[in-house]
């Protein structure tokens, strides 16, 4: 008679035999279908850009000379946020692949450089056009946890909980894996000034 334990084990072997047999199929056709896309992908010489919302910095948020992000200021910008290389290939074609990834490359430089921009603006007495520029950078998708958090502590701080409740709606749409994280930040944030109104 056979043991109950061996039993057991044998059926545990291969459950879990099966289990590694399927999920090696699944990653092979994920890696079928990522390389049958780059070859498409590669294939696409170029597409119709006419969606593409092209970004300049306005120039009165340019007041403080040399300073970094002043490179940007005659610069095309993007927000490709949540689009990989392929997918941009794909969509818009190899050809525009390279001037399109500076773009993209133009706004995440811009939104990097907001935080330390922010303070140099607040220290040179420009904190009304710090703050304008901050709700700049979001209107045009910016992702950063430190800008959401930047903005809503201002908004915060002047009591304005209907802009906080908008930046939150805001940071929502976002297409971004840091969304979650400003959402939950924002929420939080929003938790707390509404205990301390009310207390």
């Amino acid at each position: 008679m056979i043991p109950i334990c061996l039993i057991l084990f044998i059926l545990f072997i291969a459950v879990i035999t099966f289990a590694i047999k399927r999920a090696d199929s699944a990653q092979a056709k994920v890696t079928e279908e990522f390389w049958e896309k780059e070859r498409k992908a590669n294939s696409t010489l170029r597409g119709d850009t006419t969606d593409l919302c092209y970004i300049t910095i306005p120039e009165r948020f340019f007041p403080l000379n040399n300073d970094k992000i002043n490179d940007l200021k005659d610069k095309t910008l993007i927000n490709l946020t949540g689009m990989t290389n392929t997918d941009l290939k794909l969509k818009y074609g190899i050809l525009n692949f390279k001037k399109l990834s500076e773009y993209d490359d133009n706004f995440t430089k811009f939104v990097s450089m907001l935080p330390d921009y922010y303070n140099r603006l607040t220290e040179a007495g420009y904190e009304s056009l710090a703050n304008e520029l901050l709700e700049f950078a979001v209107e045009q998708g910016a992702d950063s946890k430190s800008v959401y958090s930047l903005l809503a502590n201002t908004f915060v701080s002047m009591s304005k909980a209907d802009r906080l409740a908008e930046l939150i709606e805001k940071a929502k749409q976002l297409n971004s894996l840091s969304r979650d994280g400003i959402v939950s930040m924002l929420e939080s944030l929003q938790a707390d000034a509404a205990s301390v109104l009310y207390y």
